[in-house]
């Protein structure tokens, strides 16, 4: 029975599937039941194969597939492989994910497993979906769904017509996708898979938000939020409460906007480790707040926004929007400062070589200010103007400041050296550089091409100011387009400028590298990896320090989770997934 509620537990409650699964490993290894043991160890495979833990999932799928072998239980060894090529999907490495799978649809045909058969069957759609080949997807999902009505197993059908029906909603066949998803429900009446029920009525809400029916939208989001409630997972109900608190800002129900994200609040002030997320939910009623003229309450909310935003970003960066808070107050009757005029201001500047340490100054204070006198229009407006200051400076702090008088002193190295022409070229890119970054400051996306331009503009001053202790080299999948895709503005550059600081200057026997790579991903996303060779660093807090000062920020723009993997004297990877806009 233990075995049955560890595996049913990642449909039913997926926040308590390693609990009991400890119980039964520890159940297992007290009364000798291999079997048991193997089972446990296939949960704990499959739950870190779903939070993208790759290795530990990868080091009990073979502790599970030890077992088994040794048990003569080769359906069991199906699901393992079919858990292998799920980590392979995760990882973007179809190719290889395909030939598991096809390899166990022959082995699931010669044991007559048609339940894994139509498993593997419908895994395989599901890559076909994420390459945007839905004809196929549709072909392989239809042909599971015929072997699976075979069997009495109506949980895996269910989750069958699920991906075939996001296969159609993605492939905007909208009826077609609701069909099979209103199919879906009909099974889990019986089933009552509450993680799974309620994941496919947030999915029907934004199916309804599509199509513009809100009002079904807002249904949708209420029974997602009981089944939620069922289980105790709290950080989901309060996703989906943030979801539901997007939509009332969308249709004008500012008030329900801010009852559900002061929900959220209360739910997620019980976790110390929520501050990042806590400061989305007083944004949204900061701005809830200044829709309905509650201009203190707006400025309360964004003002604890930005404390809790605050512990994310570096000292350097807090430190200056302090100043800038307390400098905006004391000079009310200072006329609008154009942003556009002191960029281009700053960009002529730069070009005299022998006033550059001046204007470099100069371009300091100009960037630590730009963002607050965007929105100061008019003064009769003082709460929401202060309040949408630190809205920009909270979100578009992003470069140290410390690397532009470091890039000029290396500049004003080579120039004292006498090499004039290499200086010239340096400081021509140092501009460049500045501008995309005034540029990109001013967008939540741009192309992949301009991130990658500004990465390259920004480690060859690094090179220069480091004498060429370390090369680099960046890679972009074929399968993305520069050009098209879009990613959020200096997304990678912090990781890059951790990787070069704590893990490539510190060595002493050999010259430092770092490779970046863009992989396309399921849906519309890219694996970004940040790999370098340097010292690398142990579990310890002291020797993490130098990466986790940015995962927070980053973790809240993107959206998802940062990856941190170092082998101390070997280097360390960061791996995270952007959403992308075609």
């Amino acid at each position: 029975m233990l075995m049955q509620i560890s595996e049913e537990s990642i449909y039913k409650q997926p926040d308590s599937t390693l609990m009991y699964s400890e119980q039964l490993l520890a159940l297992g290894k007290k009364t000798g039941d291999e079997k048991a043991i193997a089972a446990a160890y296939l949960v704990f495979g499959r739950h870190y194969s779903r939070s993208q833990e790759f290795e530990q999932s990868l080091l009990y799928l073979d502790k599970a597939a030890n077992l088994f072998t040794k048990l003569n239980l080769p359906d069991e060894l199906l699901k393992i492989q079919r858990t292998r090529a799920d980590n392979e999907m995760r990882q973007g490495n179809f190719g290889k994910a395909m030939e598991i799978l096809q390899s166990n649809i022959d082995e699931s045909k010669k044991l007559k497993n048609l339940t894994e058969e139509a498993l593997s069957t419908a895994a395989i759609g599901n890559i076909f979906t994420l390459n945007q080949q839905h004809e196929e997807a549709e072909r392989q999902f239809l042909r599971a769904l015929s072997i699976i009505r075979k069997t009495s197993s109506e949980r895996e059908e269910s989750l069958i017509l699920f991906n075939l029906a996001s296969c159609y909603f993605n492939w905007m066949k909208d009826e077609e996708g609701k069909k099979y998803l209103d199919t879906f429900f009909v099974i889990q009446q019986g089933l009552n898979d509450a993680a799974l029920i309620a994941s496919a009525k947030v999915n029907m809400a934004n199916y309804y938000i599509f199509k513009e029916r809100f009002d079904m939208a807002i249904k949708e989001y209420d029974d997602a939020l009981v089944y939620f409630e069922k289980i105790n997972a709290v950080p989901k109900i309060a996703f989906t409460l943030k979801r539901r608190a997007d939509l009332y800002m969308m249709i004008g129900e500012y008030k329900k906007a801010i009852e559900d994200v002061s929900r959220c609040i209360a739910l997620l002030e019980q976790k110390s480790e929520m501050d990042i997320h806590i400061s989305d939910y007083y944004h949204i009623m900061y701005q809830a707040n200044k829709k309905l003229g509650n201009h203190r309450k707006a400025l309360e909310a964004f003002e604890t926004a930005y404390d809790y935003k605050s512990k994310a970003i570096s000292l350097e960066t807090n430190r200056s929007l302090l100043e800038l808070k307390e400098k905006y107050e004391t000079e009310k009757k200072e006329e609008q400062i154009k942003l556009l005029e002191e960029q281009n201001k700053t960009k002529d500047a730069l070009l005299k070589a022998r006033a550059y340490f001046a204007i470099a100054l100069a371009f300091l204070v100009i960037f630590s200010i730009a963002g607050a006198v965007l929105i100061r229009r008019q003064q009769r407006l003082k709460l929401q103007k202060k309040a949408s200051e630190l809205e920009h400076q909270v979100l578009r702090a992003q470069m140290n400041p410390h690397f532009i008088f470091n890039a000029l002193n290396s500049i004003q190295r080579v120039y004292v050296e006498g090499d004039t022409n290499k200086a010239n070229d340096f400081m021509a890119d140092f501009a460049q550089l500045m501008r995309k970054v005034l540029t990109h400051n001013e967008s939540t996306k741009i192309p992949v091409q301009e991130e990658i331009d500004t990465l390259r503009l920004y480690m060859d001053l690094e090179k220069l100011r480091s004498k060429d202790r370390f090369d680099y080299s960046i890679f972009i999948d074929e399968a993305i387009s520069p050009l098209d895709t879009q990613i959020p503005p200096l997304i990678i550059q912090p990781f890059v400028e951790n990787a070069i600081w704590h893990g490539l200057l510190p060595l002493t026997d050999r010259k430092g590298s770092i490779t970046i790579s863009l992989k396309a991903n399921r849906g519309n996303t890219i694996l970004v990896s940040i790999a370098d060779n340097g010292v690398g660093f142990d579990d310890s807090e002291n020797n993490k320090k130098h990466v986790s000062k940015g995962i927070g920020i980053t973790e809240q723009r993107i959206g998802g989770k940062v990856t941190v993997k170092s082998e101390k004297g070997k280097g360390t990877v960061i791996t995270f997934i952007l959403k992308t806009v075609s």
